[in-house]
């Protein structure tokens, strides 16, 4: 995503739930102790972006934003009420990008991209839910890129980014019925 010097843009939105979802458990999957099937409690994917210019021919901008993410029961795992215990996912993710024609020759453009998953897992049939836990996952990325244009046969292009992925665990409270 480059920009230009019209405004373009989107918006999208898609979700589900258990009622587009099937069954396949049969006799035998229930004699051998299956009580559930692992139901979608929800699902959703939401998403913008939008780009254009700040000054005409000189300086563009691209900016873009998601949410996605999905909760789900754990077959066979239960709280001792009997409800089910869900994988609960969350992921976000953004994207900055400033593009600057600073002469007929030269351009620089900076990118910034982050983005945050975060889960509660951990719990199964043979795990109580007071093995689960939160992973919460930050990743970063940046861009910044000079570069220098002579006629039709010579680029030159200096550049310096860098990336990251941390990993954070966290344990939950002992479930109370909320």
């Amino acid at each position: 995503k480059s920009g230009g010097n019209q405004y373009h843009g989107e918006l999208v939105a898609y979700g589900s739930s258990d009622q587009l979802e099937g069954d396949n458990v049969n006799d035998e999957l229930r004699a051998a102790g299956v009580r559930n099937v692992p139901k979608l409690h929800g699902m959703w994917d939401y998403s913008g972006a939008v780009g254009g210019k700040i000054i005409r021919n000189k300086l563009w901008f691209f900016v873009s934003a998601r949410s996605e993410g999905y909760n789900r029961e754990i077959l066979n795992a239960f709280y001792d009420d009997g409800s089910p215990i869900l994988v609960e996912t969350d992921q976000a993710f953004h994207a900055e990008k400033l593009q600057w024609q600073v002469s007929q020759h030269h351009e620089a453009t900076f990118f910034y991209h982050g983005a945050l998953d975060i889960q509660r897992r951990g719990a199964s049939q043979f795990r109580p839910p007071e093995s689960m836990e939160i992973h919460r996952g930050p990743v970063s990325m940046y861009k910044g890129e000079w570069q220098y244009v002579k006629g039709n046969s010579m680029v030159t292009s200096l550049q310096y980014g860098n990336w990251y992925k941390h990993a954070f665990y966290y344990s939950l409270p002992i479930y109370e019925g909320t």
